[in-house]
């Protein structure tokens, strides 16, 4: 790095010393450039506020966004048996997300289980799938059809639940 040469400078400035106060226009028109730049920065903030809150206005309300599920207790209805549910789920515009859990307490018959939000259907059939997790480890599907979630065995197309049968299902599907 190369050093400064100060052997001119140094006798330049014991010649013509500064004179403080002898050049008053040159510091007014410093701070004059000062007040300038604060008022420049000042305007860029006010802007910048603007923008801000022009965002903000623009993003949809947090009550828009989906946040925790809701968790309701359905009640299956069974042709013969018991059984309890449980379903979580939230609604985007018309896709319902959704995971239901299933109980048989009595061996029986399971015909279905209520939806939270009534399905579309008029257009293809819409499935929910899953297993059973606590006897045999079965794959289930489940029909989404209006009001109801029909519950069946992947292999055989079985209805029928041993107590004990715990299905586990979850899936999305389009609401009226």
């Amino acid at each position: 790095m190369s050093t400064l040469n100060t052997t001119k400078l140094r006798p330049y400035i014991a010649s013509n010393p500064p004179q403080l106060g002898a050049d008053k226009l040159y510091l007014t028109g410093e701070l004059k450039s000062i007040q300038d730049a604060i008022g420049s920065l000042t305007q860029a903030i006010q802007s910048a506020q603007a923008a801000i809150q022009s965002v903000q206005a623009a993003l949809p309300s947090l009550a828009t966004i989906p946040g925790a599920w809701t968790q309701i207790t359905p009640t299956p209805v069974f042709s013969s048996g018991a059984g309890t549910a449980k379903m979580r789920f939230f609604q985007l515009g018309k896709l319902v997300f959704i995971t239901a859990e299933v109980i048989c307490t009595a061996t029986g018959v399971l015909a279905s289980v209520p939806l939270p939000v009534p399905a579309r259907t008029a257009i293809i059939q819409q499935y929910l799938y899953g297993r059973e997790i606590a006897v045999n480890g079965l794959g289930w599907s489940g029909i989404v059809s209006g009001p109801n979630l029909i519950l069946a065995t992947t292999a055989g197309n079985s209805t029928s639940m041993t107590a004990g049968f715990n299905v586990v299902l979850s899936g999305v599907y389009e609401s009226v």
